[in-house]
């Protein structure tokens, strides 16, 4: 006896389907420009303040095809690379004091193959970390898919948002920075990712200075008055002063100090502390290297000049700095000895005994 047995074989065919057909990733941007080193400024910054700006970095013309049902945008950042809003479209990052805003540009044509009613045009601005954004959908009869070119376009800023900047501050970027994306009826597809090619680190390097002391006193001792019958400067005494430094810091300096009248015609004789039994005709010196230093009127350059380069990206809105040379920076070493010297000098045709005490105020700029 034969027994037929009868197999049914149900074959269950998966039915496949992608948001937005092609395009994935036809946009992505690679951050070419990113320094690892900018110098900044010691000194407190405002929020704000852009410290650093890639510029306006296009992709050239590329497009997003077969997207079904209600589109949107997506301006997503990738892990680690963007803490909470601070404002502005600005993000804290792992570095107290620097945000991150990245511009974003669609450049959304709202036209592919003759069909220009299904995604809107958009050339704004927008910003990654934004709400999503309607784009459009697929318009007409019989037409269920939209399609449109595109030109992405980014621009990285680093901005200060508020206070010092800590002395070797090392910024990380996770790569990719961001993700712009494409929401359909089918799901979610990214277009555009942002990508730093090369060094993925950048070091913030606040210039500036510390001084080991806030007060130089002079001792003069006791100077005859008979020794300006032979001299017009009498008197010495000597004081140094340290200053430690990022290396490669620009350092000035200038005097402050009320002027004296009679001979000063070079403006370097800082007048006696007025009271009583005062000495006359005569006032103090302060020189640095021996050499006399102008009071009011003077900024000085302390050391080398400090090798330096702006940089302007195009399409940026501020510019940033770089030593020139890293390893021959110029400007401060990292420990400096400033050795200053006060002398009497005679400023009147008589000079008559009194005390002779002077002050004035030694202010450094550094950049």
């Amino acid at each position: 006896m034969k027994t037929l047995i009868l197999l049914l074989l149900a074959c269950l065919l998966p039915a496949y389907s992608w948001a937005c057909q092609t395009g994935a990733n036809s946009g992505d941007i690679a951050l070419t420009n990113l320094p690892p080193q900018i110098l900044v400024n010691a000194g407190s910054y405002s929020a704000g303040t852009i410290l650093y700006d890639s510029g306006q970095i296009t992709h050239p013309t590329t497009s997003i095809t077969d997207c079904r049902g209600w589109l949107y945008a997506l301006f997503g950042w990738s892990s680690g690379n963007a803490g909470t809003l601070v404002g502005d479209n600005i993000y804290s990052t792992s570095v107290q004091g620097i945000g991150i805003r990245v511009k974003f540009w669609l450049n959304i044509t709202g036209e592919y193959g003759g069909d220009n009613d299904d995604f809107n045009a958009d050339y704004s601005v927008h910003h990654i970390g934004d709400a999503d954004l309607y784009l459009g959908k697929p318009n007409g009869s019989f037409d269920d898919k939209a399609s449109t070119y595109y030109a992405p376009t980014y621009q990285v800023q680093l901005v200060a948002t508020g206070g010092a900047i800590a002395s070797n501050s090392t910024l990380t970027l996770a790569d990719p920075i961001s993700t712009v994306s494409i929401l359909d009826l089918d799901g979610t597809m990214a277009i555009s990712q942002l990508h730093v090619t090369g060094s993925t680190k950048i070091q913030l390097t606040p210039m500036g200075c510390s001084v080991d002391s806030t007060a130089l006193n002079f001792q003069m001792g006791s100077v005859k008055t008979s020794e300006f019958n032979l001299s017009n400067k009498a008197g010495s005494a000597q004081q140094t002063l340290t200053l430690t430094c990022e290396p490669g810091t620009f350092v000035a300096m200038r005097v402050t100090a009320p002027e004296a009248e009679g001979d000063n015609s070079d403006h370097t004789v800082i007048a006696l502390t007025s009271g009583e039994n005062v000495a006359t005709g005569v006032g103090v010196q302060l020189n640095l290297y021996n050499t006399p230093l102008i009071v009011n009127n003077a900024i000085y350059r302390v050391f080398s000049e400090s090798k330096r380069t702006t940089v302007t990206n195009p399409g940026s809105e501020a510019s940033y700095t770089i030593f020139t040379d890293p390893d021959n920076p110029g400007g401060a070493a990292a420990s400096n000895v400033l050795t200053f010297t006060a002398n009497y000098y005679k400023t009147g045709s008589n000079v008559t005994p009194g005390t002779a005490n002077a002050s004035g105020t030694i202010t450094f700029i550094y950049q």
